[in-house]
């Protein structure tokens, strides 16, 4: 029962994050920003949740789940589009860090037919981290960026550094949601 409130929450979440973004660049929002943040810390107990629930991305289309690095929790949305390979359907889920600068598209989840990701890693060229082979046979890759875009010594690039290194999360929490 609890997982059911999984994708609430982190629908929630990147709305918020969509609407806010990681900085707010207005009075307004900064004043809204500020009294949400007052009612949330009037009770001690949503304060606490909030400071320790992970943020989770779930794809009930895509039969999968994994938790993301924490820094991303308000600075971040997702794009679901697809592509075809070797004759098959490619699914990509882009995940992007929004900053002060501008946003960027930090990682990837591929989701293909077992047969499409052989071929793929038979190419020899660069491949993502296979997260997992669901029992239906469709592969799950993780594919991140090479490096920071960021200009070292911004607020961007050093919390871009932070998120890569929280990226193990990924892999140690993926998992298929019907098996």
């Amino acid at each position: 029962m609890k997982h059911r409130y999984i994708p609430i929450f982190l629908c929630a979440a990147l709305a918020v994050g969509a609407m806010t973004g990681c900085s707010s660049s207005s009075d307004d929002t900064q004043e809204q920003t500020a009294e949400e943040t007052t009612d949330e810390t009037a009770d001690d107990s949503t304060d606490e949740t909030a400071e320790t629930e992970p943020v989770i991305y779930e794809n009930e289309d895509l039969n999968f789940s994994a938790e993301l690095p924490e820094l991303l929790k308000d600075c971040m949305y997702v794009e679901v589009s697809e592509t075809t390979a070797y004759d098959d359907t490619i699914n990509i889920v882009k995940v992007y860090y929004q900053g002060e600068e501008s946003d960027q598209n930090i990682f990837t989840f591929e989701e293909m037919d077992q047969a499409v990701w052989d071929s793929i890693q038979a190419e020899g060229g660069p491949v993502g981290t296979e997260l997992g082979v669901s029992s239906s046979g469709r592969v799950v890759v993780l594919n991140s960026m090479q490096s920071n875009p960021f200009e070292e010594g911004t607020d961007d690039y050093d919390k871009l550094n932070d998120i890569f290194d929280q990226m193990d999360i990924i892999s140690e929490t993926f998992t298929f949601l019907d098996e």
